[in-house]
């Protein structure tokens, strides 16, 4: 009887994980766990497209080797861990082609049974395609200003140029006056 329910048991637990891992694969998000240590120690799919690399080679690497900045992931990391979470946090993934994925992050500890701090859970929200438009935004707004400076400087041209033909229809004036009165 008692090794019914050990299988039952076992069974259940193991439908349970597969669940678990089947909701964490269907992420189009890159999830990682990360040890104390800032060890990963399971990543989805989603990761593995983003960095080019498999679970296999990513499991038991530091989190922090696969961004542009590994001393901002190293400190977000830390910021977790003392924070007990970080939301949007900024960094940039790094593929093995060279490729970089502008990411935003949130993440917070998970802890054991026994209430201990185990690690961390990391989302990362790819930022890439907006981080790409601001750029285009910032430009045009520079354009934009460039433009603008151009035009007043013409219209401040313009300004002066009226100034100075007004002068000169002063003094021929008086040239034609003095011109009137000699002849």
């Amino acid at each position: 009887m008692k090794m019914v329910k050990k299988n039952k048991s076992d069974a259940l637990a193991c439908a349970y994980s597969l669940y678990e891992r089947t909701l964490i694969e269907a992420s189009l998000d890159p999830f990682v766990v990360i040890n104390k240590d800032g060890k990963i120690t399971d990543v989805n799919k989603a990761t593995e497209e983003v960095t080019g690399s498999d679970r296999k080679e990513l499991i038991g690497s530091k989190f922090s080797n696969y961004f542009v900045h590994p001393e901002e992931a190293s400190k977000g990391y830390k910021e977790t861990l003392s924070k007990r979470f970080v939301r949007d946090y900024p960094l940039i993934i790094k593929h093995r082609s060279g490729k970089l994925t502008h990411v935003l992050y949130n993440a917070s500890i998970y802890k054991n049974e026994k209430g201990e701090i185990e690690g961390i859970f990391a989302a990362a929200r790819d930022m890439t395609k907006i981080k790409e438009a601001e750029e285009v935004l910032n430009k045009k707004v520079e354009e934009m200003a460039e433009v603008n400076d151009l035009m007043i400087g013409r219209e401040l041209r313009i300004i002066e140029l009226k100034e100075i033909v007004e002068e000169l229809e002063e003094k021929i004036k008086k040239l034609e006056k003095k011109q009137s009165l000699i002849s």
